[in-house]
């Protein structure tokens, strides 16, 4: 009797010391992987893996997919996900999805929002309502957005909204949306915070879902666009400058907030910043609001502008080519950009378009045609000013 209990007095201390070992690697391993040392915690947190470690197999897949190793990524996410380790599940949907493995990827993000993982419930409520790797479902979809969205996940609260706000699965209810665009914007980090500043802001300006407010929508558009980064809020705050809502009419305020959103302060040859920020800019020295008139500061930003696809800007060029405003009448050219504006759907180009065709020779159709494919050809990048 007494030598079966040393026996198992020893065996007890030796499991005791192994666990105390393998914590150890482990807090090596993860303490590597936060350094973003990858091969010491791949060095640690391998051995774990190998022998059944969840959390070590998590982290392996974690590093394989920081550099790019898709197939070891895959197995060792899986290798936790099936023994229902959460963030392996969610993270195994998010490989697949990757892969475009939709119904792989559905299946695992189901495994995690089952559990309560938020950002699976969210993903899993944008396949039900896209329809990837499952049947195309807006009450499902509105069902997992919710339960997202009521753990604080600012992107669910931001869909689920605009379902309300759109009708898409439910009855069309602009108080819930303005509730859960709401519940966005006072997320404390502003950068999660800024798309439901932007959409708010919508609902205040328009009266939808609340009282007509300019003034709360003004600020929730200047504070998007300071705070949430939103570039296209700077878009928003020139509008209603421009047009004098909730503040007094201010051209000049305009002008900074359209320069603000077309990335003015930028590389002149790079364009970063919004599309229909640089054709309002456009528009603005072309009109001498706020700014001295500039038929060539105006030309510059029209065609930063319709490289990007912004067909309104693109049909201005047309006209400017056509009347030879800021620069020499050129019927090619005119034909050319109401050709690549038609194109993407702009009737009034369209029209223009065909009505210069009357007055031009064969030859330079076919020209401004040949410039409209290797222009829509280069995707806008490389179009002739």
């Amino acid at each position: 009797m007494l030598i079966k209990k040393v026996f198992l007095r020893v065996t007890l201390l030796l499991l005791l010391a192994s666990g105390v070992a393998v914590a150890a690697d482990y807090d090596k391993g993860i303490a590597a992987y936060e350094a973003h040392d990858y091969e010491s915690a791949l060095k640690e947190l391998t051995p774990l893996a190998e022998q059944g470690h969840a959390s070590a197999q998590f982290y392996l897949g974690q590093i394989y997919m920081i550099n790019g190793e898709i197939k070891n990524e895959i197995k060792w996410y899986t290798k936790s996900a099936e023994q229902g380790f959460v963030k392996a599940q969610y993270m195994l949907g998010q490989s697949y999805e990757g892969q475009r493995a939709f119904k792989k990827a559905f299946d695992w993000y189901l495994k995690a929002s089952k559990k309560g993982h938020y950002d699976a419930q969210h993903s899993l409520g944008t396949f039900y309502k896209q329809g990837k790797g499952t049947v195309q479902n807006y009450q499902t979809a509105i069902k997992w957005f919710t339960k997202s969205a009521e753990q604080g996940h600012y992107l669910a609260q931001n869909d689920l909204a605009d379902m309300y706000k759109k009708g898409e699965g439910t009855a069309q209810d602009y108080q819930a949306a303005v509730h859960w665009y709401t519940e966005s914007a006072e997320q404390a980090d502003p950068w999660e915070a800024g798309w439901g500043m932007y959409e708010l802001a919508h609902m205040y300006r328009t009266g939808k879902g609340t009282v007509q407010d300019h003034k709360v929508a003004l600020d929730l558009y200047i504070r998007a666009a300071r705070e949430g980064y939103i570039i296209a809020a700077n878009v928003m705050v020139g509008d209603m400058y421009e047009k004098g809502e909730g503040t007094g009419l201010d051209y000049e305020a305009a002008v900074k907030w359209y320069m603000a959103g077309a990335g003015a302060s930028l590389d002149d040859g790079i364009s970063y910043g919004h599309d229909d920020a640089m054709y309002r800019l456009a528009l603005m020295y072309h009109d001498g609001l706020g700014v001295t008139q500039d038929y060539e500061a105006a030309i510059k930003w029209y065609t930063k502008a319709a490289k990007l696809a912004h067909t309104a800007a693109q049909n201005k060029l047309g006209s400017m080519h056509k009347e030879g405003i800021g620069m020499v009448r050129d019927y090619v050219r005119a034909h050319y950009w109401w050709n690549v504006s038609a194109a993407l759907g702009n009737n009034i180009a369209r029209e223009n378009r065909n009505k210069i065709e009357k007055i031009m020779s064969l030859s330079q159709v076919e020209k401004a045609q040949g410039l409209a494919r290797d222009c829509m050809a280069e995707y806008y990048f490389n179009c002739f000013e």
